[in-house]
């Protein structure tokens, strides 16, 4: 993860040609979530059902969630 650089300068986020400048969060600063469950919640946006958490242990599974979770927008949303 990032987050904006702060110029000492100016104690306000760069910008260069109109991007922000961004560094790196330091690992120990990053908030990792571990609980698969929790990790499902985000992904899917509730709770696993019945075999849904024996099915985010694989990729094929999870592709099975992603179908029956997700609808076709969220699915192409980052092929752009």
């Amino acid at each position: 993860k990032y987050k904006p650089y702060i110029d000492p300068e100016t104690d306000s986020p760069k910008i260069i040609d109109g991007l922000p400048v961004m560094e790196p969060l330091k690992s120990e600063d990053s908030e990792y979530i571990q609980d698969l469950n929790k990790q499902f919640q985000l992904f899917f946006g509730e709770p696993p059902t019945g075999d849904d958490r024996t099915l985010q242990n694989s990729f094929v599974g999870t592709l099975e969630l992603m179908n029956k979770y997700l609808d076709d927008s969220a699915k192409t949303k980052g092929r752009q």
